[in-house]
């Protein structure tokens, strides 16, 4: 450009085009600012559809899972703490039938050391008898030598 031609408009005209240039043209954004925004708008809808869809079937499948777990884990609880009171009742009147247990656990062994012959039997048989007669008592394994070898009394 030279700066020796006149200028074909004024600086005012000049600024009235650029004005209606522009507001021609923020009209037309406007339209499509519009046309992106539903466009997200829709996209963000589908995808919360969707992602709500996807939770509702695993947390459907994972209470088909969980119902009878739940179920059978409170069975057993309350099976194992009715045993847990049985084996403590047991436990604290076993005094009471000490001959009872340490019979049955000698016969026991016997029987299944019978398998095995005569001799094994008796082992078994006796091995069984002792360890009962052990638990009934509550004697004290660290001083078990000491009343078979006549060790010191305390």
């Amino acid at each position: 450009m030279s700066s020796d031609a006149p200028p074909s408009k004024s600086p005012t005209e000049m600024l009235q085009d650029a004005k209606s240039s522009m507001s021609k043209m923020m009209s037309h954004n406007k339209g499509a600012m519009k046309n992106v925004e539903e466009s997200l708008r829709s996209s963000i809808k589908s995808g919360v559809t969707t992602a709500n869809g996807a939770l509702a079937s695993m947390e459907a499948s994972t209470e088909k899972f969980r119902g009878p777990m739940v179920t059978s884990i409170k069975t057993v609880g309350k099976e194992g703490k009715h045993f847990a009171q049985e084996a403590s009742h047991l436990y604290s009147v076993r005094h009471e039938y000490a001959p009872h247990i340490i019979g049955g656990a000698t016969v026991l062994g016997g029987l299944i050391g019978l398998r095995r012959g005569r001799v094994p039997a008796a082992i078994a048989g006796s091995a069984s008898g002792f360890l009962s007669y052990l638990a009934v008592y509550q004697v004290d394994i660290a001083r078990l030598p000491d009343h078979f070898l006549g060790g010191e009394k305390k």
